[in-house]
């Protein structure tokens, strides 16, 4: 899990496998958290003796590594939850409304869900729960517009499933 401030990355993850070294870009336009994964199916029976991250010259960087971790077999995404519906809407302010939020919780086990709300060009992070609702205090939302929101369920892995999505309606 990492995240990069704006522009290209020039992120990179260095695995050593004795005296082989195979890097990994993890590169992309960024700013939101995102996850990398690559498979390591070519070194099978050797061993993987270094983890390092490298940054390429050049400009200033910005960058958040939130986890690393390798994982066999490969990790599959939980399901997305289901039944994503808004209770309830008010308006808290010219440019914000609030909502609570609904669904049916993903099979397995699950460690939170994340809830955003979509532009059509970035996903802004509005909170997190355990729980299968969620009162958002403050969705960025003028009277009549409407919001795009998604939530998603995180394994315990870390793993995210697809977002399970709905609108929400800003009142007059």
């Amino acid at each position: 899990m990492h995240r990069t401030g704006t522009g290209p990355s020039r992120l990179q993850a260095v695995l050593r496998f004795g005296t082989t070294e195979r890097v990994l870009d993890l590169g992309g336009v960024s700013g939101a958290w995102r996850r990398s994964v690559f498979p390591l199916g070519e070194h099978a029976g050797a061993t993987l003796t270094e983890i390092s991250l490298r940054v390429l010259p050049g400009v200033a960087i910005t960058a958040f590594i939130g986890r690393i971790g390798v994982t066999n077999p490969v990790m599959t995404p939980p399901a997305a939850p289901s039944g994503l519906q808004v209770e309830q809407v008010s308006r808290t302010g010219a440019t914000t409304a609030s909502a609570r939020l609904t669904w049916t919780r993903s099979p397995g086990a699950i460690r939170q869900y994340r809830v955003y709300k979509w532009t059509g060009s970035e996903r802004i992070f509005l909170g997190g729960t355990a729980n299968d609702a969620y009162f958002v205090p403050a969705i960025p939302l003028g009277s009549g517009e409407t919001a795009q929101i998604e939530v998603e369920a995180v394994s315990e892995a870390f793993d995210v499933s697809p977002p399970a999505r709905t609108s929400v309606t800003g009142t007059p």
